[in-house]
């Protein structure tokens, strides 16, 4: 844990639900590697990132790396087990998220036109 986090930890429950950690992470380590924006990551060479949920960006990938099952693995989505989130936390995390939804959103683009 960084320096910021444990401070954020304090009274030990930053992990207590997810508004809780969203409030606390994005205003007292939003640069923490976990948290941060990725948008910038391998300088938005497309060829690093992909909206993996896309049928055609797996397939690319797997094509990539060998040893990657043939379609992706699902088991946290099919587990249903989604944490409760309030409207103002996902608001929140809409706004300091946009440049990472904007890039994903222009991949998708381009995947489905390749």
């Amino acid at each position: 844990m960084s320096p910021e986090m444990r401070a954020a930890n304090r009274d030990g429950k930053l992990f207590s639900s997810i508004d809780v950690f969203a409030d606390r992470a994005l205003n007292s380590f939003p640069h923490d590697k976990h948290i941060a924006l990725q948008e910038g990551t391998f300088g938005n060479i497309p060829d690093f990132m992909a909206p993996l949920e896309h049928p055609g960006a797996w397939g690319r990938l797997a094509a990539r790396v060998p040893g990657l099952p043939a379609t992706m693995p699902r088991d946290n989505a099919a587990s249903g087990a989604h944490p409760a989130m309030s409207d103002s936390t996902r608001e929140m995390l809409a706004k300091f998220y946009w440049p990472d939804t904007a890039l994903h959103d222009r991949l998708w683009r381009e995947i489905d036109r390749a």
